[in-house]
């Protein structure tokens, strides 16, 4: 679910949630737009912008000459501007260069940032919004900018007064930007979406990187072995483990556990669940032993928490 609201530029609370994002970081993916891209950020004086793009080779010459009027708009106004290229230009990738964007931040101490969802594709406005939904490393606040003008509402007066003033100020006389002005801003809340347990979510990935095969029932049970630690070198997946090995003995009976009651908590509690979110396949047997494989749902999930 998610709740948004308008708020006017000349009201005083828009100038309060300005105040309120002063000098936080801003992400959005490059588009034909330059004003819904940087107004915001300078009025609320950010501290920096990251714009996720395409590879350079791969770029349209208006967004290339798109970002050399904004990196010149945000120089002005002593803005970093950090740009994040990646081919192709999807929802996999763009989830992938915020996650990326995330991670670096966490290291800086950041606690917030704002996700323009209305500077490029509607693709990367719902892999924003997807984001702030799923990741709980720092909070993402997704924000859509209302122009105050579409540029193909304009007179032709008007259009070639704004051709005119990019010609003398940025050199540009190319396609213009498909909106100009703040007229405000509504920004969108979305709720934390209902996610299996922690544990659940572990076994998933194990069952990930088995690819095409899958794991068998006999390997989850595995993975609920102290044994298994011996094995493993690094300290996160260590940590990841004794989640699952904590798991399985809080649902142990005080009686000394059996392959058969191993095998029934696996169904039960793993199996089973792992199923009714959709997140597996049905069980392949394959010999004498049934095989798990993760189901397109469960990837795309991974894809938002890994």
């Amino acid at each position: 679910m998610i709740v948004t609201r308008t708020i006017r530029k000349d009201s005083k609370e828009i100038k309060e949630n300005l105040k309120r994002i002063k000098g936080a970081v801003h992400v959005g993916v490059l588009g034909y737009e330059v004003e819904r891209i940087t107004r915001v950020p300078i009025i609320g004086k950010a501290e920096k912008i990251y714009l996720i793009t395409r590879e350079e080779d791969k770029d349209t010459e208006i967004a290339k000459e798109f970002l050399k009027i904004i990196e010149k708009e945000l120089k002005e106004h002593n803005i970093e501007l950090c740009v994040k290229r990646t081919e192709p230009l999807n929802l996999e990738n763009i989830v992938k260069m915020i996650k990326e964007i995330v991670k670096e931040e966490k290291e800086n101490y950041t606690e917030k940032i704002y996700f323009n969802v209305s500077s490029g594709s509607v693709i990367g406005g719902i892999a924003g919004t997807l984001c702030a939904m799923a990741i709980n490393d720092i909070k993402i606040i997704p924000y859509y900018v209302i122009p105050e003008v579409y540029f193909e509402n304009l007179t032709e007066e008007e259009k070639e007064k704004l051709r005119k003033k990019y010609k003398e100020k940025y050199n540009y006389d190319g396609i213009m930007p498909r909106t100009f002005g703040v007229a405000g801003v509504e920004f969108i809340y979305p709720f934390d979406i209902k996610l299996p347990r922690e544990e659940l979510i572990i076994f998933l990935k194990y069952i990930k990187r088995a690819g095409d095969k899958g794991l068998s029932i006999k390997e989850l049970i595995q993975l609920t072995k102290e044994e298994i630690l011996d094995n493993i070198n690094d300290e996160k997946e260590k940590e990841e483990i004794r989640k699952l090995i904590n798991w399985r003995q809080s649902g142990k009976d005080k009686e000394k556990t059996t392959k058969q009651s191993d095998f029934v908590w696996i169904n039960q509690n793993v199996v089973k669940k792992l199923l009714e979110w959709g997140l597996i396949n049905e069980p392949i047997k394959r010999g004498r032993y049934r095989y798990i494989t993760i189901s397109e749902k469960g990837k795309k999930l991974l894809m938002y928490l890994e």
